[in-house]
């Protein structure tokens, strides 16, 4: 009885934080007061690997602050804070290791399969969005993720998977008052 007590509590939360899937990072500045935001505009400095993959990480910036009810404005003179990012994709590697060893069976002692490790290499893609005061001279919040990428995808999986990830990391934006 008390294991299936267990697995209730358990497989809630289990499934709550496999909900996005998405490791995101993210760090602030506590003395800023978030709640008094409501309208922002684009900081100058954007990377990204080309401009397709600029223009979807816009979109879905604009998409998600939009949802969380804030306005793009033209002037920087309007805004109460600047957003940009950076997106960058590079080469890593994926290490898998197996072995088994000797040890004691049944009958005596037994060898076991030797030692085996393969080497991948993947392209890791890390997007971070800023936060920046309207002066454009202070970092206010930063949100991250970083993910391997995956190869040959069709431009509606790229764009669903850029939403996925911009979503992602605005959940976390504004951060909760403490």
């Amino acid at each position: 009885m008390r294991v299936f007590a267990a697995i209730a509590i358990a497989l809630p939360l289990f499934i709550v934080g496999c909900a996005t899937g998405i490791p995101v990072q993210m760090d602030y500045d506590p003395a800023q007061d978030f709640s008094s935001f409501r309208k922002y505009t684009w900081h100058d400095q954007v990377v990204a690997p080309d401009q397709l993959v600029a223009a979807r990480i816009r979109n879905a910036i604009e998409e998600g602050l939009a949802a969380r009810g804030y306005t793009r404005v033209g002037s920087t003179d309007d805004a109460d804070f600047r957003v940009s990012f950076t997106a960058v994709a590079e080469q890593a590697l994926d290490f898998d290791s197996v072995s088994a060893g000797m040890g004691y069976r049944g009958r005596g002692w037994g060898a076991g399969i030797p030692s085996t490790t393969r080497v991948r290499e993947y392209t890791r893609g890390t997007l971070v969005v800023d936060v920046i005061d309207a002066s454009g001279k202070n970092l206010l919040w930063r949100g991250s993720s970083a993910r391997k990428l995956l190869q040959d995808r069709s431009v509606e999986d790229k764009d669903r998977d850029v939403r996925e990830i911009v979503s992602a990391i605005l959940r976390e934006f504004p951060p909760l008052a403490e």
